[in-house]
């Protein structure tokens, strides 16, 4: 749900009344107190009420908007889940990961990097790579190791 605008005169919507989000990136708290915050942040400083509720529009439609195109990747993920429901266990986890953009391969890293060592490790495996005690990431994983053609753009 988007509105145009959060408020009308001194009423001002904030959190799911403002705006929504796909539930399956689990924005819907945090983007109610991020607003809760900047409403209030805003009302404090600013010296107007008309002016501190522009603010506060100001400040949270770009943040909004974000989550939302976040969200609009995740749910198109889950309504093409049967293209990535065959996909080995480690892949199918990846994917799902970074369905909304927001968790990409350095993100993971920072967050988990044992879970990105034990995907890189699967990946050059399955590539059919010599074991490693560090596997390199996919892109360096040389293709048509263990008679497996490299993938061409077409394919």
């Amino acid at each position: 749900m988007r509105c145009r605008t959060w408020r009308s005169g001194n009423v001002v919507l904030l959190g799911d009344a403002a705006h929504t989000a796909h539930f399956s990136i689990g924005s819907g708290t945090r983007l109610a107190m991020g607003d809760a915050v900047a409403l209030a942040e805003a009302v404090r400083t600013a010296p107007s009420l008309d002016e501190a509720l522009a603010r506060y529009e100001g400040e949270r439609f770009a943040v909004v908007e974000r989550t939302q195109a976040a969200a609009a990747e995740s749910l198109g993920w889950f309504a093409r889940y049967h293209r990535y429901a065959g996909l080995a266990p480690p892949a199918f986890a990846y994917s799902l990961l970074s369905r909304s953009g927001r968790v990409q391969y350095d993100g993971l890293r920072r967050r988990d990097p044992a879970l990105l060592a034990s995907l890189e490790r699967w990946y050059a495996e399955d590539a059919g790579a010599p074991p490693a005690v560090v596997a390199p990431p996919p892109v360096l994983t040389p293709c048509g190791w263990a008679g497996r053609p490299c993938p061409t753009a077409s394919s």
